[in-house]
């Protein structure tokens, strides 16, 4: 089962995947946390050009292949594998994140991004979709309170970030095959929101409790 975790920045994608991994590999060694860019190898390089500040200047195309290059190789060495060998992949960010940044964000064209994204994902797709939403004022205030310093993406303009969760919004809308679950993280705490997680997840995968 390949379970996909999604949103702007500061919304709670990395607390809750980690909190279902945490929660789901009890008593089995088959339950994977993955990311993206990363998760491999070669796809951890293209990482850190990626969300490196010093590349501040990277051109929108640019950053489009890279992301795609990362993910080819991802998929390919790692995501494929797990889910053959019928592992439960709880995985933090995917091909959404390049609708939602690249089309939607860098104003890059829709139809030869999405044939370049299936081209590199091989048209794998998630079985659920968890996407997390959030304006972009909390989710800021969220990760200053982190004080976590920005990485290249994080660091660009609240104009961009505002594209990115419109961009969310409607994309979210042409995916039906996604089976997207559309939280709102701006005024729950983690526990309601860990516990939407699992009933949407029980609902669809009995197996999860």
């Amino acid at each position: 089962m390949f379970i996909l975790f999604e949103g702007p920045e500061g919304s709670g994608k990395t607390t809750m995947a980690l909190r279902l991994f945490q929660h789901t590999k009890r008593g089995t060694d088959r339950v994977t946390y993955t990311r993206e860019p990363g998760g491999q190898q070669v796809s951890e390089a293209i990482r850190k050009v990626l969300l490196n500040p010093v590349h501040a200047g990277m051109s929108p195309l640019a950053e489009f292949f890279l992301f795609q290059a990362a993910r080819a190789e991802f998929v390919q060495k790692t995501l494929v594998p797990l889910l053959d060998a019928k592992h439960e992949v709880i995985q933090h960010r995917y091909s959404l994140s390049t609708m939602a940044y690249q089309i939607a964000g860098r104003g890059l064209p829709v139809a030869p991004c999405l044939s370049a994204i299936e081209l590199a994902t091989g048209g794998l797709i998630p079985d659920i979709t968890f996407l997390l939403m959030c304006s972009y004022e909390n989710g800021k205030a969220r990760q200053l309170a982190a004080g976590k310093s920005p990485d290249r993406l994080e660091a660009e303009d609240a104009s961009f970030h505002r594209k990115i969760i419109q961009g969310y919004r409607n994309f979210a809308n042409l995916l039906p095959d996604w089976n997207i679950v559309t939280i709102e993280t701006d005024h729950f705490p983690e526990d309601v929101v860990f516990n939407r997680i699992l009933l949407a997840l029980q609902a669809h995968h009995s197996d999860i409790s």
